[in-house]
């Protein structure tokens, strides 16, 4: 996986949360009010849609380009690269197509049960199906990879050991020969270059990652998303007011997402004013996180932004 390894055209895009990030579904019949959008096989992930509006919300504030400044350069550098505003819709389409974020690695806590493995802290939980995900988007090759039990790698020690992850018992067969397919262990290793995180920086997601079958890995990844009940109180009594209790979920802290923006191949009016590169419009604006979900008010939703 490299930068040159991308379509023409293309940008990987990786995101870490700096915050938990509400990726909202709407209403569930579940015990959460306000639940995490899921793809059909279980899995949490933000759509590319959101990601796009609140990049372009961004773009278009940091640039002075709300209040009726969309003559601007910058401005119009912004709605050709994501489209234009409601009711500009002949103006064509965006030139840039964000796709769905999808999880690469959740941070757990983890210790060691028994053997004698000095491993605890923090391990970065994973599954077979997310892996192949951010290989299909990054262009690499997952060949070698085999995960019929858990498996924790990191070059310290061989043997057996049976982790505690997220109060879980998870039994884990460790070998000298263990290794990430070469693409995996180079995204990983770019998030931490580019500082994504600063989690990443004390614990590595390379030497502290552990992949887990699909079968229970979506149930323990599920019990790794935040949840948080809130309420609305009476500023009067200073009781919660009738039917003002729910329940939110959140993508948690340090989570590290993996997507693309794609050239469209599409050229809106606004492209023919000012053309742009998003990569380097990014870079020369400063831009480096968004908030999306909404939640800001209530301090989540900021997402780290790098694209290669």
């Amino acid at each position: 996986m490299t930068a040159n390894s991308q379509s023409s055209g293309s940008h990987l895009l990786l995101a870490a949360a700096l915050t938990p990030v509400h990726a909202g579904a709407g209403r569930s019949p579940g015990v959460v009010d306000l639940p995490v959008v899921r793809d059909p096989l279980g899995y949490p992930f933000i759509r590319g849609t959101m990601i796009k509006g609140a990049l372009k919300t961004a773009l278009l504030s940091k640039n002075d380009c709300i209040s009726g400044n969309s003559g601007k350069e910058k401005c119009k550098q912004v709605l050709c690269a994501l489209g234009p505003e409601k009711g500009e819709s002949t103006k064509g389409a965006s030139k840039y197509s964000i796709l769905d974020l999808y999880p690469l690695i959740i941070p757990a806590p983890a210790g060691v049960l028994e053997g004698g493995i000095a491993l605890g802290g923090i391990v970065y939980v994973t599954t077979p199906a997310l892996i192949a995900r951010a290989a299909s988007i990054a262009e690499f090759n997952v060949d070698g990879l085999r995960v019929e039990k858990p498996t924790l790698y990191h070059g310290r020690a061989t043997g057996t050991a049976t982790l505690l992850v997220a109060s879980r018992v998870v039994g884990v067969s460790l070998a000298s020969s263990s290794s990430l397919p070469n693409g995996l262990a180079e995204l990983l290793s770019k998030a931490v270059e580019e500082g994504l995180h600063p989690l990443y920086k004390v614990y590595n997601p390379a030497s502290n990652l552990l992949v887990v079958p699909d079968d229970t890995g979506r149930v323990l990844i599920d019990s790794l998303l935040y949840r948080v009940t809130r309420v609305r109180l009476d500023r009067v009594t200073k009781t919660v007011e009738g039917g003002a209790l729910w329940t939110e979920e959140y993508l948690p802290w340090a989570t590290l997402l993996v997507g693309k923006i794609v050239d469209t191949g599409f050229r809106n009016e606004y492209c023919s004013q000012a053309d742009v590169d998003i990569k380097e419009f990014l870079d020369n604006n400063g831009l480096n996180s968004i908030v999306v979900g909404g939640k800001e008010s209530v301090g989540a939703g900021l997402l780290k932004l790098k694209l290669i």
